[in-house]
């Protein structure tokens, strides 16, 4: 009697992931129709599209390491942290700038999708978040579908574009990455990727401080790929402090702040996990870059982290005390004048709630004064508000068409109304409120990552009332990144070994 031979089975370690097989099908299909698209763009586009084929190629060898899942997340979060977002593209010629980030999410995105759809062992894993995801995406489609008036404005249209597109990739970060860290070694590797990579932001950010000189703003004279934007380099930024004002990777210092102050506990889990000097070296030097930028949100911020700890770890915290005075000493040495400079900041001349109340023209408002105005605007459109993306506050942009505010809540009030605030307070309170939850019935260090998490989510929320943090898209995906971080940190608390996993070889 004729039998059916089965298919070999190959067994995956615990802690690995078989490589996705499509993958290296997407990669080389997104290399190559990049690779047309760089030849009309002269020499340079010719030679940045050989460096992507190369790049293939090069994927193609290594895609049983290079391509899994988690290392797919690491690139996400290394070309987050390290390409600054609006300042670099490739030198290609379509109808909108094609940003290193942009085709890194557009690319896994369109791999993860297939493999979804294709591949029995690629998961797809609930988050928990559902109904908030759900109520903020429609109130953002709803709103813009409701203001076709706003629509006609001159620039809107591609605004509006680029504001969902971006808010789309968040979304995929978020899902991504909840989805594919499936063990404690990937949760683990994504973290020292966040704070490796936040290490590398903050030395380069320090020697900014003392020299003026920002090498992120010259990475296409080492990476021919790359083509500065014109207009990219962030200017007119106000001097604080007796260094220069740093920004780094980020547009500017409020968002690079907000930045390394989320990372902030990342590094200390990964001090109290793996011990050792490197990563304590690289938290204290993330922390001495946050003080250098010399900015108020960041100082916010890590007051709102602080608070989480002492609500869930008081004994802990309190005891660490003692090294509060040799870490400030450190600032005072690698970042002279910074904390002088963040006194002035809280304690300007006249009081820092009349600085706030004095309204300062079209695009550079203060945030106390801009309440009654836009709380007079929302009034007209309450509930889906006026259109996401719909405000164009950029002062070079020959569109504009609205005053900046410097509060995210108060923008997102206006462009999605009441709902798509309710939407966002959702999304981020459930975060926090799991991840908290969760963190008091984990074992020791691995609560520290939880406690982390929600004090880092939190924070942004809270710091949001003092910056437009949409605008500044870095902080605001390492934010959805470490929401969806958060939801396997919460699974793997409760599974902290994992099991071999059987695929079927192809």
């Amino acid at each position: 009697m004729a039998t059916t031979a089965l298919p070999p089975v190959r067994v995956t370690p615990p802690g690995r992931t078989a490589p996705p097989t499509l993958a290296v099908v997407g990669f080389a299909l997104a290399a190559v129709l990049l690779l047309a698209a760089t030849v009309v763009a002269g020499a340079k586009g010719a030679l940045a599209g050989a460096v992507v084929v190369d790049g293939a190629l090069i994927a193609f060898a290594t895609h049983k390491v290079v391509l899994r899942w988690h290392s797919l997340a690491v690139t996400v979060i290394l070309c987050i942290l390290l390409i600054p977002i609006g300042r670099y593209d490739f030198p290609v010629t379509l109808p909108f700038n094609l940003e290193p980030y942009r085709a890194l999410v557009a690319v896994v995105a369109l791999i993860w999708g297939a493999s979804l759809l294709a591949q029995p062992d690629t998961r797809w894993r609930r988050t928990g978040l559902f109904l908030p995801l759900f109520l903020l995406s429609i109130t953002i489609i709803g709103g813009i579908g409701l203001n076709p008036d706003r629509l006609a404005l001159p620039g809107v249209q591609s605004a509006v574009i680029k504001q969902v597109s971006m808010f789309a990739s968040f979304l995929f970060v978020l899902l991504f990455f909840s989805a594919v860290i499936a063990t404690r070694d990937h949760l683990n590797l994504v973290i020292k990727a966040l704070v490796g990579g936040g290490a590398v932001v903050s030395f380069f950010a320090i020697i900014q401080y003392h020299s003026g000189f920002n090498i992120f703003d010259h990475l296409d004279r080492g990476i021919p790929i790359l083509r500065l934007v014109p207009g990219g380099v962030p200017d007119h930024i106000e001097a604080r402090g007796s260094g220069a004002r740093i920004y780094a990777s980020a547009p500017h210092p409020i968002a690079l702040s907000a930045a390394l102050v989320m990372l902030l506990p990342l590094g200390i889990y990964l001090g109290k996990a793996f011990g050792g000097k490197r990563w304590w070296f690289a938290t204290a030097l993330i922390g001495v870059a946050a003080f250098a930028t010399v900015a108020r949100t960041g100082s916010v911020m890590l007051l709102v982290i602080f608070f989480t700890y002492l609500a869930l770890k008081p004994r802990q915290v309190l005891s660490l005390w003692p090294w509060l005075l040799p870490f400030l000493v450190v600032v005072h040495f690698l970042a002279p004048g910074a904390i002088g400079g963040l006194k002035s900041a809280f304690f300007p001349s006249g009081g820092i709630v009349a600085e706030q109340q004095t309204q300062a023209g079209m695009t550079s408002s203060n945030r106390l004064a801009d309440w009654g105005p836009t709380i007079a605007e929302w009034s007209k459109k309450p509930v889906f508000g006026e259109g996401f993306g719909t405000r164009i506050t950029a002062p070079a942009d020959p569109n504009l068409n609205a005053a900046i505010l410097d509060d995210q809540w108060l923008a997102s009030l206006l462009e999605t109304g009441l709902l798509g605030v309710i939407g966002l307070l959702w999304l981020i309170c459930s975060s926090v409120r799991r991840t908290a939850s969760a963190s008091r019935k984990a074992e020791e260090p691995y609560s520290w990552l939880l406690i982390g998490l929600a004090g880092s989510i939190a924070s942004f929320a809270v710091g949001a009332l003092t910056f437009d943090a949409f605008s500044f898209f870095q902080c605001t995906f390492l934010m959805f990144a470490l929401m969806g971080i958060a939801i396997p940190a919460c699974r793997l608390c409760k599974r902290p070994v994992a099991g071999p996993s059987v695929t079927l070889v192809r």
